[in-house]
């Protein structure tokens, strides 16, 4: 709270120096827990799916506050050029809840089949057909697996419950951005992180998880992590 309550008298700049701090002391605290051979490979992978579903919730309540809606303008030239306006009539309240809704059953199934993966990947049973319960039981016993890294989820959804509060509601970026904007803002960070964790993932599994790969791995996703919040800011408080 503290944090929050000095991010009100800072500029942009300072802004985007909390939230980034913030972001690197949540994976800080998992880089920690790999070296002290706390947490095993599979956990940090699922840490990170889990992560996925945080980014997930804060994306569907900006969904629902984004105030600004895309249009274009005619100049004198008779040029198209993109703007925004603010917008909070019926309409615009329609479409964020249909947007919201969307991205729900969008984003959920992007979710479910890379649980999926990481279930059939590491083998939570034998195989999906033979788990009990079928997918359901691999997702449950995907989110079992959660259980000892319980403070390094609490981490990252504080990570980004400062960020959201931070960016979203006290620098006013909801003013600026288009809620179909905000839909497809996630992908392009989560399918780039996700792409290193599964490959990284895939060479930790043949060499026998080493602790240094599993490190490397952890370092890899926080550099993009941080790269990808970083540029995301930046444009948007352009």
């Amino acid at each position: 709270m503290f944090i929050l309550h000095c991010a009100m008298f800072f500029d942009t700049r300072a802004r985007r120096t909390i939230s980034l701090i913030t972001l690197i002391a949540a994976n800080l605290g998992v880089l920690i827990a790999v070296l002290l051979d706390k947490i095993e490979v599979r956990q940090v992978l699922v840490l990170y799916w889990a992560e996925s579903a945080i980014i997930g919730v804060f994306t569907i309540l900006k969904i629902l506050t984004a105030s600004a809606m895309d249009e274009q303008q005619i100049d004198g030239d008779g040029e198209s050029t993109p703007s925004i306006r603010q917008s909070r009539d019926g309409f615009a309240v329609v479409r964020r809840l249909f947007l919201s809704a969307f991205f729900c059953v969008h984003f959920g199934g992007f979710m479910f089949v890379h649980a999926m993966f990481l279930t059939a990947f590491f083998s939570m049973g034998t195989s999906l057909s033979s788990m009990h319960g079928g997918p359901l039981g691999g997702l449950s016993a995907l989110i079992e697996t959660l259980e000892p890294v319980r403070l390094g989820v609490v981490g990252l959804f504080v990570s980004h419950a400062i960020s959201f509060v931070v960016h979203w509601w006290i620098g006013g970026e909801r003013h600026d951005v288009d809620a179909s904007r905000v839909f497809a803002s996630p992908y392009k960070r989560i399918i780039v992180m996700h792409v290193t964790i599964v490959l990284g993932g895939f060479a930790i599994a043949l060499l026998g998880a080493p602790l240094a790969l599993v490190a490397i791995l952890v370092i890899i996703k926080t550099v993009i992590d941080a790269v990808a919040h970083t540029r995301e800011h930046r444009l948007q408080g352009e």
